[in-house]
């Protein structure tokens, strides 16, 4: 193929006929026919396409352009939003983390530890690392297995953490060690799942102390979402229960604050804490209890109730002088360690099982009862105090009384056929005499009587139907109505219902520690003190700690004179021939008490009580026991008290 440059050159040198010369080529420069040229095929033919213009112009416009673009979003980045940004960079591999703290250490009276704090392995699930959709099920179905924890539970707790856009779901669960150690040397295999090392709640005796101490439980979403949220985060763990909640405040102690690096893949590299910042131990508490004095109420407690097929029980031992609660037992109860850790469905299901009996309600401060006979010392105190009575007034007592053609038969009566005969009121109290209390009550013939608003107005003064503000959440009032309480209601009170008020029966409804309170005013001369747990609010390095004095809530109840008959009706019960509690009397100290038999349930065996105090001359401990459905107090309340009693005065 020839050169289409050597044709385009030839042409040049063409003759023009029409002048007869002959034009010679012109001289042609690179560059201008460079400029010139049009392009060929080998066929000769120039592309239409090109026009004869280059394409060069377009495309440096179009680099300017793009590169201008570029340098203006690069000054957008670094110069306008670069603070911004940097700020959001920081989110992205810097995490703020709060660092709880280690609870208060509780104490009994003697420095023994209650409840401590011991490390354990936590699982923790970060969201942000989890698998995609598609493979989380099978993968949370592996975890559940290996931690162990309830797989549908822990479908649930993710699915509101997406909902709710929480990174970090802490799983109140207690690994062992084997476990946790094959999580950390393998984390590639559990993304997501972290394991922290946190401190948990060890309650050292378990059972005999659960509604005293309590126990922790992982915050709701609901607490959350009040002033609560000014401290706590998702997964926190909270009192839930006796002295645990009722001073979280102060055993909670002070978080602190650190800041956790994060890599790509979501993993934690660093933790660096502010040394201003560090997390703060809680206030430690002493309480007033026995730890000894404790168990030795839990186990009397528990025998007397199974050796009188009772259903359950309370025991209490106060100190009189002071209010300060030295034992205090419901039963059943619950081993409060169980919520330390992961309670499964079954777990929770069991202790809420009829056959459980209830183990989680404190029966000492929120169970109601008709308190029977034990009441007929604080109707004994008012009868003196408004001169209804003196101490050398005798009723007689013909073992039953007639009224509106309605029986009032005395409880000697019912089992013997008998009677007491005449009796003054410190006979009456050692004999528990029923008549003796209804005449003085409701009044008979010519004995004057109190009254049902006497007798609500001197039983409230003694603590009884009235809230005892223990420092503990959970307590119940009870009641004890009268006349005027039935007419606002639009009802009729009759006599019997002040005899049966009298003797502690019919309407009235008190708790367990409303009638120790009441029983330790009669035995220290007339002062009602604030039952209480904490002796002592420890120090800690950033507040100071606070010694809990003793509160009165009333003082001369009634004349000392009048109780000191009472005092003496009571230690009859125990040391006079025909007294309900002579079990006692062989005990190292001089008792006094009384006992009661507490009809509730027509279909259902009586409850048995029993209060009493000692040392009958200078009294330090007064105590009430009560076993459900027991029978006599006389058989099953007393008996208990006499295991208690004994060992204290043995062993303090």
């Amino acid at each position: 193929m020839k050169n289409p440059f050597s044709r385009l050159l030839a042409s040049r040198a063409r003759v023009d006929t029409s002048l007869g010369k002959e034009k010679r080529p012109k001289q042609v420069k690179a560059r201008d026919w460079q400029q010139n040229l049009i392009p060929f095929t080998d066929t000769g033919v120039a592309h239409e396409d090109f026009k004869g213009r280059s394409r060069l112009p377009v495309l440096h416009g179009m680099f300017i352009i793009f590169f201008g673009l570029l340098f203006l979003r690069l000054v957008d980045l670094q110069i306008i939003h670069g603070e911004e940004l940097r700020k959001k960079a920081d989110v992205n591999y810097q995490r703020f983390h709060q660092i709880s703290p280690n609870r208060g250490i509780i104490y009994d009276r003697y420095g023994m530890a209650l409840v401590t704090n011991e490390p354990r392995y936590t699982p923790v699930i970060e969201t942000a690392a989890l698998p995609d959709d598609d493979a989380l099920p099978s993968y949370i179905t592996r975890i559940a297995e290996l931690l162990p924890y309830d797989a549908t539970a822990l479908q649930t707790r993710i699915d509101e953490a997406f909902k709710d856009q929480k990174d970090r779901i802490p799983l109140q669960l207690e690994l062992d060690r084997s476990v946790a150690l094959a999580i950390l040397s393998d984390a590639d295999e559990y993304p997501g799942l972290k394991i922290e090392i946190t401190p948990v709640r060890r309650y050292v005796f378990g059972a005999p102390f659960a509604h005293v101490l309590g126990y922790i439980g992982e915050i709701s979403d609901s607490e959350l979402e009040t002033k609560l949220g000014e401290y706590y985060i998702p997964g926190d763990l909270i009192g839930r229960d006796g002295v645990e909640k009722s001073y979280e405040l102060y055993v909670r102690g002070v978080k602190g604050e650190g800041e956790v690096e994060i890599d790509a893949t979501g993993q934690q590299i660093n933790l660096r804490v502010d040394p201003t910042k560090n997390p703060q131990k809680g206030h430690s508490l002493t309480l007033t209890i026995d730890a000894s004095l404790q168990q030795i109420t839990y186990e009397a407690l528990r025998e007397g109730i199974e050796q009188n097929d009772g259903i359950a029980g309370v025991a209490i031992v106060m100190d009189v002088q002071t209010g300060e609660v030295l034992s205090l037992v419901s039963y059943p109860s619950y081993d409060n360690n169980l919520f330390s850790g992961y309670l499964s469905s079954d777990a929770l299901a069991a202790l809420y099982a009829p056959e459980a009996g209830n183990p989680l309600f404190n029966r000492a401060i929120a169970g109601l009862y008709p308190p029977g006979s034990t009441f007929k010392p604080f109707v004994a105190a008012a009868a003196l105090e408004e001169g209804i009575i003196t101490r050398s007034t005798t009723v007689h007592d013909p073992g039953l009384l007639e009224v509106g053609g309605s029986r009032f038969p005395c409880w000697v009566y019912g089992q013997y056929g008998g009677s007491h005969g005449s009796l003054s009121v410190t006979g009456a109290l050692t004999k528990s005499c029923d008549v003796f209390f209804y005449e003085i009550g409701a009044g008979y013939e010519r004995q004057a009587g109190l009254g049902s608003e006497k007798i609500k107005w001197y039983a409230q003064k003694f603590g009884l139907g009235v809230n005892t503000a223990i420092d503990i959440d959970g307590e119940k009032v009870g009641q004890v109505p009268a006349e005027s309480d039935f007419a606002a209601q639009g009802e009729e009170w009759y006599w019997g219902n002040t005899a049966h008020m009298a003797i502690g029966q019919g309407y009235s409804l008190i708790t367990p520690l409303q009638l120790v309170s009441g029983t330790a005013a009669i035995a220290n001369g007339g002062t009602l003190y604030r039952p209480h747990f904490v002796k002592e609010i420890q120090a800690t390095d950033y507040a100071g700690g606070q010694v809990v004095e003793p509160v009165a809530q009333a003082a001369d109840l009634v004349d000392p004179a009048y109780l000191a008959v009472v005092r003496e009706g009571m230690r009859g019960a125990v040391a006079a021939e025909g007294g309900t509690a002579y079990l006692l009397r062989d005990l190292p100290v001089e008792v006094a008490g009384k006992t009661g038999t507490a009809q509730h349930d027509k279909r259902k065996q009586d409850h048995a009580w029993f209060i009493s105090f000692a040392p009958y001359s200078q009294p330090r401990i007064a105590t009430v026991v009560l076993v459900e459905q027991g029978g006599e107090g006389s058989k099953a309340a007393v008996p208990v008290t006499k295991k208690i009693l004994q060992w204290y005065f043995e062993n303090r």
